[in-house]
Protein backbone atom coordinates (compact mmCIF):
# COMPACT_ATOMS: atom_id res chain seq x y z
CA UNK A 1 0.00 0.00 0.00
CA UNK A 2 2.96 2.79 0.31
CA UNK A 3 4.17 2.11 -2.55
CA UNK A 4 1.51 4.38 -3.73
CA UNK A 5 2.96 7.37 -1.74
CA UNK A 6 5.43 8.97 -3.60
CA UNK A 7 6.54 11.91 -1.20
CA UNK A 8 6.12 12.75 2.19
CA UNK A 9 5.52 16.31 3.10
CA UNK A 10 6.06 18.24 6.67
CA UNK A 11 4.79 21.55 7.57
CA UNK A 12 6.36 22.80 10.51
CA UNK A 13 4.81 24.79 12.91
CA UNK A 14 7.20 25.01 15.53
CA UNK A 15 10.82 24.74 16.90
CA UNK A 16 12.16 26.76 18.89
CA UNK A 17 14.54 24.76 19.99
CA UNK A 18 12.39 24.02 23.19
CA UNK A 19 9.42 22.05 21.52
CA UNK A 20 8.95 21.38 18.01
CA UNK A 21 5.44 20.85 15.37
CA UNK A 22 4.69 19.47 12.49
CA UNK A 23 2.07 18.19 10.23
CA UNK A 24 2.55 15.26 8.46
CA UNK A 25 1.18 15.45 4.54
CA UNK A 26 1.39 11.98 2.75
CA UNK A 27 0.88 12.48 -1.35
CA UNK A 28 0.28 10.25 -3.76
CA UNK A 29 0.18 11.38 -8.16
CA UNK A 30 1.19 14.08 -9.59
CA UNK A 31 -0.31 17.27 -11.62
CA UNK A 32 -3.62 18.56 -12.18
CA UNK A 33 -6.37 17.97 -10.33
CA UNK A 34 -5.43 18.47 -6.61
CA UNK A 35 -7.66 17.15 -4.37
CA UNK A 36 -6.62 17.69 -0.76
CA UNK A 37 -8.78 15.11 2.28
CA UNK A 38 -8.03 16.78 6.37
CA UNK A 39 -8.85 15.03 9.38
CA UNK A 40 -8.29 15.96 12.95
CA UNK A 41 -8.98 20.11 13.01
CA UNK A 42 -10.45 18.45 16.13
CA UNK A 43 -8.02 16.00 17.66
CA UNK A 44 -10.46 13.27 18.91
CA UNK A 45 -12.04 13.10 15.23
CA UNK A 46 -10.08 10.10 13.87
CA UNK A 47 -12.67 8.66 11.08
CA UNK A 48 -10.98 10.49 8.86
CA UNK A 49 -7.38 9.16 9.78
CA UNK A 50 -8.60 5.24 9.27
CA UNK A 51 -10.21 6.09 5.69
CA UNK A 52 -6.89 7.46 4.45
CA UNK A 53 -4.87 4.09 4.20
CA UNK A 54 -8.03 3.10 1.91
CA UNK A 55 -7.81 5.88 -0.14
CA UNK A 56 -4.57 5.04 -0.99
CA UNK A 57 -5.27 1.64 -1.59
CA UNK A 58 -8.05 1.73 -3.77
CA UNK A 59 -8.09 5.18 -5.34
CA UNK A 60 -7.40 4.51 -9.28
CA UNK A 61 -5.32 7.68 -10.06
CA UNK A 62 -4.35 7.98 -13.86
CA UNK A 63 -3.81 11.73 -13.47
CA UNK A 64 -3.85 13.97 -10.43
CA UNK A 65 -2.54 14.67 -6.90
CA UNK A 66 -4.05 13.34 -3.92
CA UNK A 67 -2.85 14.60 -0.31
CA UNK A 68 -4.04 13.22 2.63
CA UNK A 69 -3.53 14.82 6.79
CA UNK A 70 -4.32 12.03 8.83
CA UNK A 71 -4.07 14.43 11.49
CA UNK A 72 -3.85 18.31 11.19
CA UNK A 73 -3.46 19.09 14.82
CA UNK A 74 -1.31 16.65 15.96
CA UNK A 75 -1.09 17.90 19.70
CA UNK A 76 -4.78 17.85 20.15
CA UNK A 77 -4.94 14.22 18.46
CA UNK A 78 -2.40 13.53 20.92
CA UNK A 79 -4.14 14.39 24.11
CA UNK A 80 -7.17 13.30 22.88
CA UNK A 81 -9.51 16.81 22.81
CA UNK A 82 -11.06 19.27 20.52
CA UNK A 83 -9.26 22.45 21.73
CA UNK A 84 -5.77 22.38 21.12
CA UNK A 85 -4.43 22.58 24.57
CA UNK A 86 -1.58 24.57 24.11
CA UNK A 87 -3.67 27.56 23.54
CA UNK A 88 -7.74 26.11 24.80
CA UNK A 89 -8.71 27.55 20.89
CA UNK A 90 -10.99 25.38 18.39
CA UNK A 91 -8.62 25.31 15.48
CA UNK A 92 -11.55 25.06 13.09
CA UNK A 93 -13.04 29.15 13.91
CA UNK A 94 -10.00 30.93 13.30
CA UNK A 95 -8.80 30.80 9.85
CA UNK A 96 -7.13 31.54 7.97
CA UNK A 97 -4.99 32.28 10.82
CA UNK A 98 -1.84 34.28 11.83
CA UNK A 99 1.51 32.91 11.71
CA UNK A 100 2.57 35.08 14.77
CA UNK A 101 -0.43 34.65 16.96
CA UNK A 102 -1.04 31.51 19.74
CA UNK A 103 -0.09 27.80 18.21
CA UNK A 104 -3.75 27.51 16.86
CA UNK A 105 -3.28 30.71 14.67
CA UNK A 106 0.24 29.73 12.96
CA UNK A 107 -1.02 26.00 12.69
CA UNK A 108 -4.33 27.65 11.16
CA UNK A 109 -1.98 29.88 8.37
CA UNK A 110 -0.02 27.22 7.55
CA UNK A 111 -2.74 24.70 6.71
CA UNK A 112 -4.27 27.62 5.06
CA UNK A 113 -1.35 28.14 3.03
CA UNK A 114 -0.56 24.90 2.10
CA UNK A 115 -4.72 24.18 1.25
CA UNK A 116 -4.87 27.07 -0.68
CA UNK A 117 -2.75 26.12 -4.22
CA UNK A 118 -5.65 23.24 -4.21
CA UNK A 119 -8.82 22.15 -6.52
CA UNK A 120 -10.97 20.47 -3.81
CA UNK A 121 -10.12 20.30 -0.39
CA UNK A 122 -12.70 17.59 1.47
CA UNK A 123 -12.52 18.28 5.44
CA UNK A 124 -13.58 15.27 7.36
CA UNK A 125 -15.57 15.74 10.78
CA UNK A 126 -17.04 13.22 13.18
CA UNK A 127 -19.84 13.03 15.51
CA UNK A 128 -18.94 11.10 18.58
CA UNK A 129 -21.28 8.47 19.24
CA UNK A 130 -23.40 9.38 16.87
CA UNK A 131 -24.91 6.76 14.41
CA UNK A 132 -25.58 8.80 10.91
CA UNK A 133 -25.38 8.59 7.27
CA UNK A 134 -22.12 10.07 5.26
CA UNK A 135 -23.66 13.81 5.16
CA UNK A 136 -21.64 16.58 2.90
CA UNK A 137 -21.48 19.99 4.30
CA UNK A 138 -22.70 22.76 1.63
CA UNK A 139 -21.85 26.80 3.03
CA UNK A 140 -24.51 28.81 1.61
CA UNK A 141 -22.69 31.95 1.90
CA UNK A 142 -20.68 32.30 -1.27
CA UNK A 143 -21.44 34.10 -4.08
CA UNK A 144 -23.67 32.13 -7.09
CA UNK A 145 -20.94 30.50 -9.54
CA UNK A 146 -18.84 29.09 -6.78
CA UNK A 147 -22.21 27.83 -5.21
CA UNK A 148 -22.92 26.07 -8.67
CA UNK A 149 -19.89 24.76 -8.74
CA UNK A 150 -19.43 23.60 -5.21
CA UNK A 151 -23.00 21.92 -5.38
CA UNK A 152 -22.01 20.37 -8.66
CA UNK A 153 -18.68 18.70 -6.92
CA UNK A 154 -20.91 17.67 -3.98
CA UNK A 155 -23.56 15.82 -5.93
CA UNK A 156 -20.35 13.77 -7.66
CA UNK A 157 -19.10 13.12 -4.11
CA UNK A 158 -22.71 11.58 -3.71
CA UNK A 159 -23.50 11.89 0.25
CA UNK A 160 -26.61 10.61 1.71
CA UNK A 161 -27.83 14.08 2.41
CA UNK A 162 -26.35 17.60 1.62
CA UNK A 163 -26.61 19.46 5.00
CA UNK A 164 -27.03 23.64 4.14
CA UNK A 165 -24.85 25.63 7.02
CA UNK A 166 -25.48 29.04 7.18
CA UNK A 167 -23.30 31.25 8.94
CA UNK A 168 -24.92 34.17 9.06
CA UNK A 169 -28.42 33.43 10.29
CA UNK A 170 -28.90 30.05 12.00
CA UNK A 171 -25.07 28.69 12.46
CA UNK A 172 -23.52 31.05 13.32
CA UNK A 173 -20.82 29.98 15.71
CA UNK A 174 -19.85 28.06 12.87
CA UNK A 175 -17.63 31.07 11.68
CA UNK A 176 -14.33 30.74 10.79
CA UNK A 177 -14.05 27.78 9.44
CA UNK A 178 -11.51 26.49 7.21
CA UNK A 179 -14.31 25.70 4.64
CA UNK A 180 -15.34 28.86 5.08
CA UNK A 181 -11.81 30.81 4.15
CA UNK A 182 -10.63 28.49 1.46
CA UNK A 183 -14.32 29.38 -0.32
CA UNK A 184 -13.82 33.08 0.32
CA UNK A 185 -10.75 32.92 -1.81
CA UNK A 186 -12.40 30.80 -4.42
CA UNK A 187 -11.22 27.25 -3.69
CA UNK A 188 -13.75 24.21 -4.18
CA UNK A 189 -14.03 23.04 -0.67
CA UNK A 190 -16.48 20.95 1.32
CA UNK A 191 -16.48 19.21 4.59
CA UNK A 192 -17.94 15.31 5.35
CA UNK A 193 -19.37 14.47 8.49
CA UNK A 194 -18.65 11.10 8.87
CA UNK A 195 -19.71 8.19 11.91
CA UNK A 196 -17.44 7.53 14.53
CA UNK A 197 -14.72 5.34 13.43
CA UNK A 198 -16.32 2.38 16.03
CA UNK A 199 -19.21 2.84 14.32
CA UNK A 200 -18.53 3.79 10.57
CA UNK A 201 -19.77 0.23 8.46
CA UNK A 202 -18.01 -1.44 5.09
CA UNK A 203 -20.41 0.10 3.00
CA UNK A 204 -20.17 3.93 4.22
CA UNK A 205 -16.16 3.46 3.84
CA UNK A 206 -16.54 1.99 0.24
CA UNK A 207 -18.87 4.80 -0.38
CA UNK A 208 -16.27 7.34 1.07
CA UNK A 209 -13.53 5.90 -1.27
CA UNK A 210 -15.76 6.11 -4.51
CA UNK A 211 -17.05 9.39 -3.54
CA UNK A 212 -13.38 10.88 -4.18
CA UNK A 213 -12.83 8.54 -6.72
CA UNK A 214 -16.07 10.61 -8.42
CA UNK A 215 -14.63 14.01 -7.78
CA UNK A 216 -10.99 12.89 -9.39
CA UNK A 217 -13.15 11.84 -12.92
CA UNK A 218 -15.34 14.79 -12.56
CA UNK A 219 -12.80 17.13 -12.54
CA UNK A 220 -10.66 15.48 -15.24
CA UNK A 221 -13.83 14.81 -17.50
CA UNK A 222 -16.77 17.11 -16.36
CA UNK A 223 -19.09 17.12 -19.67
CA UNK A 224 -18.95 13.59 -18.80
CA UNK A 225 -20.47 13.24 -15.42
CA UNK A 226 -24.17 12.61 -14.26
CA UNK A 227 -25.33 14.76 -11.24
CA UNK A 228 -28.69 14.33 -11.49
CA UNK A 229 -28.96 11.70 -8.73
CA UNK A 230 -31.60 14.16 -6.10
CA UNK A 231 -30.16 14.70 -2.97
CA UNK A 232 -31.78 16.24 -0.42
CA UNK A 233 -30.67 19.43 0.85
CA UNK A 234 -31.25 19.68 4.72
CA UNK A 235 -30.87 22.03 7.67
CA UNK A 236 -30.22 20.38 11.03
CA UNK A 237 -33.13 19.92 14.01
CA UNK A 238 -31.18 19.46 17.02
CA UNK A 239 -33.70 17.16 19.72
CA UNK A 240 -31.55 17.74 22.90
CA UNK A 241 -31.44 15.61 26.13
CA UNK A 242 -34.07 16.42 28.78
CA UNK A 243 -31.90 15.55 32.10
CA UNK A 244 -28.91 13.18 32.98
CA UNK A 245 -29.21 9.99 32.47
CA UNK A 246 -29.30 6.99 29.86
CA UNK A 247 -30.34 7.81 26.42
CA UNK A 248 -32.23 4.80 24.78
CA UNK A 249 -33.47 5.88 21.43
CA UNK A 250 -36.21 4.59 19.17
CA UNK A 251 -35.79 5.40 15.58
CA UNK A 252 -32.69 4.80 13.34
CA UNK A 253 -31.57 7.31 10.98
CA UNK A 254 -33.33 7.83 7.48
CA UNK A 255 -36.43 6.97 9.46
CA UNK A 256 -38.71 10.13 8.54
CA UNK A 257 -40.38 11.66 11.81
CA UNK A 258 -42.98 14.41 12.22
CA UNK A 259 -42.63 17.53 14.57
CA UNK A 260 -43.09 16.45 17.96
CA UNK A 261 -42.73 12.55 17.46
CA UNK A 262 -40.40 10.30 20.30
CA UNK A 263 -37.74 9.47 18.76
CA UNK A 264 -35.89 8.41 22.21
CA UNK A 265 -36.54 8.33 25.84
CA UNK A 266 -34.21 9.26 28.75
CA UNK A 267 -34.24 7.18 31.94
CA UNK A 268 -33.02 9.98 34.59
CA UNK A 269 -31.09 9.63 37.48
CA UNK A 270 -33.93 11.35 39.35
CA UNK A 271 -35.96 8.56 40.92
CA UNK A 272 -34.98 6.72 37.53
CA UNK A 273 -37.70 8.00 35.80
CA UNK A 274 -38.76 7.68 31.78
CA UNK A 275 -39.10 10.55 29.90
CA UNK A 276 -39.51 11.22 26.35
CA UNK A 277 -37.42 13.62 23.70
CA UNK A 278 -39.39 14.96 20.42
CA UNK A 279 -38.69 16.01 17.28
CA UNK A 280 -38.59 19.67 16.80
CA UNK A 281 -38.92 19.44 13.12
CA UNK A 282 -40.43 17.18 10.39
CA UNK A 283 -38.07 15.37 8.31
CA UNK A 284 -35.70 12.09 8.20
CA UNK A 285 -33.60 11.55 11.46
CA UNK A 286 -29.98 12.30 10.25
CA UNK A 287 -28.05 11.78 13.36
CA UNK A 288 -28.97 9.58 16.53
CA UNK A 289 -26.86 8.52 19.60
CA UNK A 290 -26.34 5.33 20.42
CA UNK A 291 -27.91 3.69 23.67
CA UNK A 292 -25.25 5.75 25.85
CA UNK A 293 -25.37 8.51 29.03
CA UNK A 294 -26.06 11.62 28.38
CA UNK A 295 -25.97 15.11 30.32
CA UNK A 296 -28.91 17.45 30.27
CA UNK A 297 -28.82 19.71 26.80
CA UNK A 298 -26.57 17.57 24.92
CA UNK A 299 -27.62 16.88 21.41
CA UNK A 300 -29.30 13.28 20.97
CA UNK A 301 -31.10 13.26 17.51
CA UNK A 302 -30.87 15.36 14.87
CA UNK A 303 -33.63 15.57 12.07
CA UNK A 304 -32.80 17.04 8.55
CA UNK A 305 -35.43 19.83 8.14
CA UNK A 306 -35.32 19.20 4.03
CA UNK A 307 -35.10 22.90 3.10
CA UNK A 308 -34.36 21.71 -1.27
Amino acid sequence: MTKRILRQKNLTIENNGLSSLSVNVFITGQGSPKIAVINGLHGLERTGAYLMPKLLGELKLKSGTVAFIPFANPSSAERNTRLTPEDNQDLNRIFPGNKNGTLSFRLAAALFDYLKDFDVVIDIHTFPKMDMPIIGVFFANIENGLRQKLLYVLKAFNPDFIWKLDIEKGETAKAGSLIEALLKIGVLAFSVETPDVEIINENQERRFVKGVQNLIEVLLKPESFNTQRKILIIARQPSLATSTGFFVPKKTIFQKVKKGEVVGKIINLNGFETETVRATAAGPIVFILKKTFVFTGERVAIVGNIVE
